[in-house]
């Protein structure tokens, strides 16, 4: 079962962000799989929204001092039998847009939350990820519960 999180601190009328999904993407033409070979690389992705209404995540989303905010993905996995037992994935930096308020798997280069990776052992492992804001400290969500097998 998939885990979705609201973005803390949720205040409503000024911070309202959730993460909606974990997926595993493939090229187009292809379908999402959730098995693949040790070693084979893939892509997994972060979906997650913001309240356009928010006045935080308004500010989050402009420039300021000619550099736009970054928000930080942190992908991990997590054996839930032979495996290694814990693997950091990779990290994925993007830039907010202050016409976007919805990222994912798709977008330009600099805005989608797309990473490629992939896991050495056999084994089931949970994905799982984690998102900062550089702009916004205090704010961090989570996304668990996507399974992938290695074999």
């Amino acid at each position: 079962m998939s885990e979705q999180f609201a973005i803390e601190p949720v205040v409503a009328g000024f911070f309202e962000a959730e993460t909606t999904d974990l997926e595993i993407t493939r090229d187009p033409g292809f379908a999402p799989t959730n098995i693949v070979d040790p070693g084979q690389p893939f892509d997994i992705a972060l979906s997650f929204q913001g309240d356009p209404n928010g006045v935080v995540w308004a500010m989050l989303k402009l420039v300021t001092n000619g550099a736009p905010h970054v928000a930080r993905i942190d992908y991990f996995a997590e054996s839930m039998g032979p495996g290694a037992n814990n693997v950091f994935l990779g990290t994925r930096n993007i830039v907010l847009n202050p016409a976007r308020d919805i990222y994912g798997a798709h977008g330009p280069a600099n805005e989608n939350t797309k990473l490629t990776v992939s896991l050495p052992q056999n084994g089931v492992y949970r994905l799982a990820a984690q998102i900062t804001f550089s702009a916004f400290v205090v704010a961090s969500g989570f996304y668990e519960g996507t399974l992938i097998s290695v074999r």
